[in-house]
């Protein structure tokens, strides 16, 4: 069996350079984790999940595609304009979800234009246009299994 793929994505209507970064989403004070993760996967993947909702909040992601959903790091501190939280959270699903995200082109929010691809987590080391801050989470992205 090969080795796990892992869907990146590339913000092309940001400043350049462009790189390829992890799925991930800002946790806004206040905000429910799952809604956070919700929101992120639809705007920066193209993945629309079921999930139960409670008051408008998603409280469990029950999308049939979806095997596990799990924290893989920690939260990191992001220094940009607002510091802020960055959550990694992992979606395990099948290789046909992964491999039909993967080559699309969409918009995610206001003005935002995504690209999508998939890659092994082997060959993240070696990718000179991986964002260098999320460089730093490849080993313990590994060590967390």
């Amino acid at each position: 069996m090969g080795e796990k793929k892992i869907l990146l994505i590339k913000e092309t209507t940001k400043p350049r350079p462009h790189f390829w970064k992890f799925v991930g989403e800002t946790v806004e004070p206040g905000e429910p984790i799952l809604n956070a993760l919700w929101g992120g996967v639809r705007e920066e993947a193209g993945l629309e999940l079921e999930a139960r909702r409670v008051g408008g909040k998603v409280v469990e992601i029950i999308d049939p595609r979806i095997k596990v959903t799990r924290q893989l790091l920690p939260p990191h501190w992001v220094q940009s304009h607002t510091p802020h939280k960055r959550h990694f959270w992992g979606l395990m699903t099948t290789d046909e979800v992964v491999l039909a995200l993967s080559g699309k082109h969409h918009t995610g929010d206001v003005n935002e234009e995504i690209d999508t691809l998939a890659f092994d987590l082997s060959e993240l080391d070696k990718m000179p246009d991986f964002h260098p801050q999320h460089r730093k989470l490849i080993g313990e992205l590994k060590r967390a299994g």
